[in-house]
């Protein structure tokens, strides 16, 4: 069993070119990407100090479209895909 990471927000916290093209930021905070995102303990209150009007809901669906899910910083996320991908294949054989 794998816990997938605290928070959503960590996948797309490491993603610079999911945060710029979700438009959320008019301008990407300092701080933001982060190389290591799945080490942030809160990633929703860090986006939520860049952004106090930020939310669950609506920041995913800006950001989730965006994520480069090969390429991406969080470690979680690239392993969480690994383990879907591996999944498919092997119930396709």
């Amino acid at each position: 069993m794998r816990i997938v990471c605290q928070e959503l927000e960590a996948w797309f916290m490491g993603d610079r070119s999911a945060l710029e093209a979700s438009r959320l930021f008019a301008k990407l905070p300092k701080g933001l990407p982060i190389a290591e995102p799945d080490s942030v303990a809160k990633p929703f209150d860090r986006l939520r100090k860049a952004k106090p009007d930020y939310g669950k809901i609506a920041g995913a669906q800006a950001k989730a479209p965006h994520l480069d899910l090969d390429n991406s910083s969080s470690m979680s996320l690239r392993q969480t895909i690994a383990a879907i991908r591996q999944l498919i294949t092997n119930e396709d054989q």
